[in-house]
């Protein structure tokens, strides 16, 4: 009985997988680029293929904060390979629709090796948090003079109705959290201590420095997108400026519920604040690229994790 669940587990995993592929597929197909415009398509096309290569290599680190955030919260004799694999390989399901499968994904993938579904949870949120903290910050440090802007669009985009909704279920949550608290005050005493260590304050900071490799590399990204690809004249101040638009806009594509991958969300606000650097035309061309590439990276690490990572 045990070995038919198992199968049937692995049966739709790996229906799951190719459905995630599609919707992928689906995707790089829908990319519409007259690449006409660009110079020397080949050689432009061997750095789209270095550059996916290297943010496969910097979304590995985000992969391995994780796996130490995961055992910290729940200690067990598992290798961080095996955890980096499970985050790799739900991480492709961020493309189907709803932008939370792959949060469903490790929560099942995880649990199958015994951990506790609050503990995976736990670790969850506490990615959110450290994550929402590192392109806070970092977006105030690259891209100061752009928060305005964000805060415009934000007013001009988002319904308050909604913002409304989510004020009154995280009120609730709160209450539900601080209820639960007060009822279960030894445990919860207990658990609060463990992360008012220094322990944990060491491990926020190498969290922080790993999300913040991997946020700034994709920034990079996107200014050689548009310094080589593209053929943009760029200063030192305005690529240092594209660095904090691309984290501002990857956080708003992480929180947007609804939205695969942060498809659409991400784009449309790269759009908007890249357009008074470089005008419109350029700017959705280079948020498209940029998509591709951040795609394929995906598609890279995920072929790397299954024939390689999980085996080590």
């Amino acid at each position: 009985m045990i070995f038919i669940k198992k199968k049937i587990a692995n049966i739709l995993g790996a229906l799951i997988t190719l459905i995630c592929f599609i919707f992928i597929v689906k995707m790089i197909l829908s990319v519409n680029i007259d690449w006409n415009i660009i110079n020397n398509r080949e050689q432009k096309w061997v750095l789209i293929i270095l550059l996916s290569v290297l943010s496969a290599g910097s979304l590995y680190l985000v992969a391995y904060g994780w796996s130490i955030l995961v055992k910290f919260i729940e200690t067990k004799d598992i290798k961080n390979n095996i955890l980096i694999f499970i985050y790799i390989k739900s991480n492709i399901a961020k493309y189907l629709p709803g932008n939370i499968m792959n949060l469903v994904g490790r929560n099942v993938l995880a649990g199958k090796l015994g951990f506790k579904q609050i503990s995976i949870a736990t670790s969850t949120v506490m990615e959110i948090i450290i994550f929402g903290c590192t392109t806070m910050m970092l977006s105030f440090l690259f891209s100061i003079t752009k928060l305005k802007d964000v805060f415009n669009l934000i007013q001009k985009y988002i319904d308050y109705k909604f913002i409304v909704v989510i004020i009154l279920v995280c009120s609730l949550l709160i209450i539900f959290m601080i209820v639960y608290m007060i009822n279960n005050k030894n445990q919860c005493i207990k658990e609060i201590k463990k992360y008012v260590t220094t322990s944990f304050l060491k491990l926020s900071i190498k969290l922080v420095f790993l999300y913040s490799i991997y946020f700034i590399f994709s920034g990079i990204m996107l200014g050689i997108v548009l310094k080589n690809i593209l053929n943009v004249s760029i200063g030192f101040v305005d690529f240092f400026q594209i660095i904090g638009i691309y984290i501002i806009s990857f956080f708003v594509g992480y929180i947007t519920p609804g939205a695969p991958g942060g498809m659409g969300v991400r784009e449309a606000v790269l759009i908007v604040l890249l357009t008074n650097v470089i005008g419109s035309d350029l700017a959705t061309i280079a948020s498209i690229i940029h998509r591709l590439i951040t795609i394929i990276a995906d598609i890279i690490i995920y072929g790397i994790g299954y024939f390689y990572i999980r085996k080590a």
